[in-house]
């Protein structure tokens, strides 16, 4: 599903909220949760699952096409963990 089918899916649920406003929704939400994880705080959906932000350490790395070793900086990278309930959904059997 891209953002746009997310939209579309809302808006088909409640038809007393516009396009516009829906669109508009999603984007603050989406924008919020950026704004928290590069803040460093984790976001908990119960039912769903969280978002945190991981450090990942400089280290040495290599090309796998060349065998080129190079260094890979420290970065910070977001991180999803499903929740118990989400992983039962997923491995219902149907």
């Amino acid at each position: 599903m891209i953002k746009s089918d997310l939209i579309h899916h809302i808006t088909n649920e409640l038809p007393h909220l516009s396009h516009d406003k829906v669109k508009r929704l999603v984007n603050h939400l989406i924008q919020t949760m950026s704004e928290a994880l590069t803040e460093e705080r984790s976001i908990e959906i119960r039912g769903f699952g969280s978002f945190s932000t991981h450090h990942y350490g400089q280290h040495q790395a290599h090309n796998p096409k060349t065998g080129e070793k190079i260094l890979v900086t420290k970065q910070k990278r977001p991180r999803f963990k499903p929740s118990k309930l989400l992983i039962k959904k997923l491995n219902e059997t149907t």
